[in-house]
């Protein structure tokens, strides 16, 4: 009977320390979600600035060749062309 009774108790220790690892598993898998949230609002965040310092620099790019830079009027000459066929794409879809 004695050794029923240590098999018992050394069964309630097991649980209760699988019970706290439980827990403390459960209370750091809700930690790295709450940090993976941050990181990818994060992520999203920096790929709009890459998105929009993108758009800066054709913008620049194309005012540079207008102002007068002979360097790279064909890239210009391609942008305008590029800018054109996004403005009939955009009035052909106004249209229907």
């Amino acid at each position: 009977m004695h050794e029923l009774e240590d098999i018992v108790k050394s069964l309630e220790k097991n649980i209760r320390r699988s019970l706290d690892k439980i827990s403390n598993l459960q209370i750091e898998k809700n930690d790295l979600e709450n940090e993976l949230t941050l990181l990818r609002e994060k992520d999203l965040e920096k790929s709009n600035l890459i998105d929009l310092c993108d758009e800066k620099y054709k913008s620049l790019k194309i005012a540079n060749t207008i102002i007068g830079s002979n360097n790279s009027t064909k890239d210009t000459k391609l942008e305008i062309n590029s800018l054109i066929r996004e403005i009939d794409y955009c009035i052909s879809q106004l249209t229907e």
